[in-house]
């Protein structure tokens, strides 16, 4: 999502964010709006002050694009849940790569024995900064292509290789 500080109401989804220069960035999504504050009626309010968000126009583009080819969009999956490596104790600054919280059975991630407690620092010799970026990645692969996974488990390096599969329907997962 790109953050702003736009004004977006409630009802405005789907509404362009344009630059300075009249150029399409974004479609307005969602806003987060400030704590509501009394109007001097006794009533609550909330306007369009707060932070929204839009989704980047080349993220409509692609999925515009799928829906046009497919009628439907297609996500690249592993089938692992994922999540930033928390911090150490007395750290300042996150590590970068993803800690595996679960991995789906029958799953591509299953099949390649990845295993929940695994760090993986890699997706396809590209470091992995952290889950938003994996799950962007992940959803950007092709069903049907290989993957290569470099991360590790209990510390030791290890190196594998799935065939990543279309994202199920979420109830499929079982999650």
């Amino acid at each position: 999502f790109i953050q702003t500080d736009a004004a977006i109401n409630p009802g405005n989804s789907g509404g362009a964010l344009v630059n300075a220069r009249g150029e399409l960035i974004g479609i307005n999504t969602a806003i987060y709006p400030r704590t509501p504050t009394p109007d001097g009626r006794g009533t609550y309010t909330q306007g369009a002050e707060g932070i929204g968000f839009a989704i980047p126009v080349r993220t409509a583009k692609a999925v515009l694009d799928q829906i046009i080819k497919h009628w439907h969009v297609i996500r690249g999956w592993i089938g692992a849940d994922y999540a930033d490596i928390p911090l150490a104790n007395g750290a300042t600054s996150r590590q970068q790569g993803v800690m595996v919280m679960r991995v789906v059975p029958e799953s591509p991630a299953a099949q390649a024995h990845l295993q929940p407690g695994d760090i993986l620092l890699k997706l396809n010799n590209t470091a992995i900064i952290d889950q938003i970026d994996l799950r962007n990645r992940e959803a950007a692969l092709t069903p049907g292509v290989k993957a290569h996974l470099e991360g590790l488990r209990d510390n030791q390096p290890f190196e594998l290789d799935l065939t990543v599969a279309q994202r199920p329907a979420p109830s499929t997962t079982g999650a």
